[in-house]
Formats: structure tokens, sequence, C-alpha cells
């Protein structure tokens, strides 16, 4: 099953768990949500690629969210969704635990210099208040280039050991 998001403004969120913290994502560049995906496994990968799935004859890698958040596999469950990203030609899945909903994003928060620090936020773009619950803003720049460099960085290392 899969969820469809026309483009809209910024202020619109896509709000999902990632272990028991809520993170939201802004809706562009979210492509669309896959719930229930069968991923396949790809051999020789950094533990933060999941592997890939195939969506419209289209093969998308997948990223657990949560290992580069804290170094922890998502426990895969019929709960868990993949947010496929649309940036430019490029398409990404990030596998998260749940997707919670759509929500407007009124007011948000810059990110403090001590929290932007942390490795595992180093992707932040703010936070925001919903419902009397914190909220993570994913930067979707950051968030790729991070992400990219790190697979990147971890194949070439890894090949480097093999020598």
């Amino acid at each position: 099953m899969a969820l469809n998001f026309e483009k809209t403004t910024t202020s619109k969120y896509l709000m999902f768990k990632t272990g028991s913290q809520l993170y939201g994502l802004p809706i562009p560049p979210v492509l669309k949500v896959i719930v229930q995906e069968d991923i396949i496994p790809l051999v020789d990968c950094p533990d933060h690629i999941k592997g890939t799935i195939i969506s419209n004859d289209t093969v998308i890698p997948v990223i657990d969210l949560l290992f580069c958040l804290r170094s922890e596999n998502t426990a895969l469950s019929e709960h868990n969704s993949i947010i496929v990203l649309s940036i430019g030609q490029e398409l990404q899945g990030y596998l998260v635990d749940e997707v919670i909903e759509v929500t407007d994003i009124l007011e948000k928060m810059e990110v403090s210099t001590s929290l932007a620090e942390k490795p595992e936020r180093r992707f932040l773009d703010g936070m925001a208040r919903l419902n009397d619950q914190d909220v993570f803003l994913v930067g979707v720049t950051n968030l790729l280039s991070i992400t990219l460099t790190d697979i990147q960085e971890e194949i070439l290392n890894e090949k480097l050991e093999n020598r």
C-alpha cells in the first residue's frame, strides 16, 4: 500500500516515529509512504543500508533512519514504513518505525548549538511542539548529504580494508 503526497507549502510535515522519538519531514520532497514492503537485502553494505525496494519499476535504496540517528537497528514489524524522498532525479527510501500523520507546523524553533553538535542530531533543521510533545524536524538536504557521504566513506573504507 502506498500513500502519495502532492506538493504543498513547507509548513506541512509528515510525522513519524523512530525509536520513541517523534520526527517531522517537510512534505516536499516526500514522494510517498510505502507500508509493509519487502526489502531486498544487499550483500556487503554498511549496517544502515537495509537493502532496496522496487516501486513502479524503480529500484530504491532503503536506509535505516534509526541506525543513522542512534546506531540501533529498526525492529521490523507490521507498522514499519518506508518514506520515499525525491530530490532531483534521486529517490531514497528511509525505514521508520511508524508514520503517524501529515500536519501543519506553525512555529519552528531553532536547534540549540549544543544539541546540533551531537552526531545523531546533525541533520536536524529545528524543533516544534505538537500536542505537548517535542518534534525534531529533519533537514532533508542535511540528511541526504550526510547519509550519502557516510555510505560512500564506509564502502571506500571496506574496500581499503579488504586489500
